[in-house]
């Protein structure tokens, strides 16, 4: 298989020559990925109950900076349409500024401060798990398959690929992979490689129905990845005037030594 992953014009891309691509395809995007300082990664999709759609969408900014010392940062932000105003409005913000993860919950007005870092300069051996581990405990619905997909792309040692739907089924075509899950739930996970708009894309659906009727239930989201250089103010945590009123929470803390 003749494959080559290039950068071209701020995009992450892949290319093949007369090959389809393979599971060992979505590790090879990874591992390209992991190379990248930014990323941006945007899910939009709906939840759809009875026939009533509630669209979504979830940012996430990252930024690692790993000279001297290693400085992760990220901004996740969670949105949902709202019946009252008609548009999707921010429910939920997750920052980590280089040394502590704030969370906002902007239903309920309560936040949260837990460090990652220590304060003296230095980032201690942990630094990233302990990054990732309060963001797969802290970040709320849909965007929790943003955080996996970070996990995976920087993690560990090197990127890693995990199977998403154990026991799946693999539809093989010319530029995409899908996996569907022979369940109730008729889940499918579908690695699209586009060398226009990004190096990998994700399209996940699933739909429960216990009749022969229209589904009851209909979730679908469709992820894209690209390499951007993020907006500073990304990482700034809300001033605190602006949490006047709001509730501290106890935040979880990071399960690793």
């Amino acid at each position: 298989m003749n494959r080559i992953a290039i950068l071209l014009g701020g995009m992450l891309t892949v290319s093949t020559a007369n090959a389809q691509v393979t599971e060992s395809s979505i590790l090879d995007s990874l591992q390209l990925l992991r190379k990248q300082s930014n990323l941006f990664i945007r899910i939009t999709g709906d939840d759809i109950t009875q026939g009533r759609s509630t669209p979504f969408t979830t940012d996430v900014y990252w930024s690692a900076e790993d000279n001297a010392t290693v400085v992760d940062k990220v901004d996740v932000e969670e949105y949902r349409y709202s019946t009252f105003t008609q548009k999707q409005e921010l429910i939920k913000r997750t920052v980590a500024d280089g040394e502590i993860l704030h969370t906002y919950n902007l239903l309920t007005h309560e936040f949260s401060e837990t460090p990652y870092s220590r304060f003296d300069g230095k980032t201690n051996l942990t630094y990233r798990r302990d990054l990732l581990l309060l963001l797969q405990s802290d970040v709320s619905g849909h965007g929790t398959n943003a955080v996996r997909l970070l996990d995976e792309i920087y993690g560990g040692l090197l990127a890693v690929h995990r199977d998403w739907l154990p026991g799946s089924d693999l539809v093989v075509n010319p530029m995409s992979l899908t996996y569907r899950a022979p369940t109730v739930d008729h889940k499918s996970l579908t690695y699209q490689f586009v060398s226009d708009k990004g190096l990998l894309e994700l399209k996940f659906i699933t739909f429960r129905s216990f009749t022969t009727q229209a589904p009851t239930h209909v979730t679908q989201w469709f992820l894209t990845m690209l390499a951007v250089n993020p907006n500073p103010l990304n990482f700034e945590p809300y001033q605190p005037n602006t949490l006047l009123g709001w509730r501290s929470i106890i935040a979880p803390r990071p399960l690793s030594n």
